[in-house]
C-alpha cells in the first residue's frame, strides 16, 4: 500500500493546497520505505496530479478543498482529510486500518461545508457532521431550534446522538457544556467563518478546547428589555390656579391649584393666584 501525507515539522500539515512537504510511504508488511516531495511553489491542481500518478492508494492530511478532493477521487485516491496526528501515529493508523480519528460537528446557517458556522449552538438551524475517517459529511437539522426553552439541552443530545466527539461552534451555554462535556465531548468555542474555515482553523489548533461555558444562561425567546425600557416617560405638566383674598386695609390672598402632567411620568404643574387687596 502506498501513502501520500502532506507533512509539517513532524506533523500532518494543516492544509493540504499549501503544505510544502509531501511524504509518501509504501507499507509491505512490516517493511515501510519514505521518500519525500518538495511542494513549495506547486499549485493544487499540479499536486493532484503528482499524487495521482504517484501510484498512491490513499492520501491523509488537514484541510483541503472540495474540488481539489474531488479530483484525487475521481483518480480512485481515497483521500483522509482533517486529521491531526503526528507522522508515525498516522502511518500506524492507515497502516493498520484502524479509525484515528473523530467525528466533528459545526453548528451552521445551512447544510455543507461552504455553510457560514452560526455562531449561536442551540438555536444553530443545522449542523454539518464531518468524519474525518471517510471524509463523508453530514447535515443534520435542529428542530429544537425554536424551543421556548431547553433548545441547548436538546441541541446537545442530538450531537451526542451523532456519535461526535468534537464541537466547534461560535458560543456555547453552561446548560448545553455540562451535558456536552458529560457526554465526553470537547467543546471549541469561537468558530467563525464557513465550516470549511472552521476545520481549518481547528486542525491549524486555533481552535481549542474550552474549560468553561463560553455564553450566559437560558433567556427565554423574546424576552429582554426594549427599547425604551428604563426610560422615564416626560411631558409638561398643566395646572392653573385660582386664589382669592379680602383683607382689610392690606390683605392677600393664595391659591394653589395642581393639574395633571400629560404623558408617562409627566411632571404635576401648580399654579399660583395672587388675591385682590381691598379695603374699606
Amino acid at each position: 500500500m502506498r501513502i501520500a501525507l502532506t507533512i509539517h515539522a513532524g506533523r500532518i500539515a494543516p492544509v493540504f493546497d499549501t503544505a510544502r512537504r509531501l511524504l509518501v510511504v509504501d507499507v509491505e508488511g512490516e517493511r515501510v520505505r519514505r521518500h519525500e516531495v518538495d511542494l513549495s511553489g506547486v499549485t493544487p491542481l499540479e499536486r493532484a496530479h503528482l499524487v495521482r500518478t504517484a501510484g498512491v492508494d490513499q492520501l491523509v492530511c488537514g484541510g483541503i478543498t472540495r474540488t481539489t478532493q474531488e479530483l484525487l477521487e475521481a483518480g480512485g485516491i481515497r483521500v483522509r482529510p482533517w486529521v491531526a496526528l503526528d507522522v508515525d501515529s498516522a502511518i500506524r493508523a492507515v497502516s493498520e486500518g484502524k479509525s484515528d480519528t473523530m467525528r466533528i460537528a459545526i453548528s451552521a446557517m445551512d447544510e455543507g461545508l461552504d455553510a457560514e458556522v452560526d455562531p449561536r449552538f442551540g438555536r444553530a438551524p443545522w449542523f454539518v457532521i464531518h468524519d474525518p475517517e471517510s471524509g463523508h459529511v453530514e447535515s443534520v437539522r435542529n428542530s429544537s431550534m425554536d424551543r421556548p426553552s431547553g433548545a441547548g439541552i436538546q441541541a446537545a443530545q442530538l450531537i451526542l446522538d451523532q456519535g461526535a466527539s468534537v464541537l466547534l461552534t461560535g458560543r456555547c451555554g453552561p446548560n448545553a457544556f455540562g451535558t456536552l462535556t458529560a457526554g465526553g465531548v470537547k467543546i471549541c468555542a469561537g468558530a467563525t467563518g464557513t465550516v470549511r474555515d472552521a476545520l481549518v482553523a481547528y486542525e491549524a489548533g486555533r481552535l481549542s478546547p474550552s474549560d468553561e461555558p463560553t455564553s450566559p444562561g437560558h433567556v427565554p425567546m423574546g424576552a429582554g428589555p426594549g427599547p425604551e425600557a428604563g426610560r422615564p416617560g416626560g411631558g409638561p405638566g398643566q395646572g392653573r390656579g385660582r386664589g382669592q383674598g379680602r383683607g382689610q386695609g392690606r390683605g392677600q390672598g393664595r391659591g394653589q391649584g395642581r393639574g395633571g402632567g400629560g404623558g408617562g411620568g409627566g411632571r404635576c404643574g401648580q399654579g399660583r393666584g395672587r388675591g385682590w387687596k381691598g379695603g374699606r
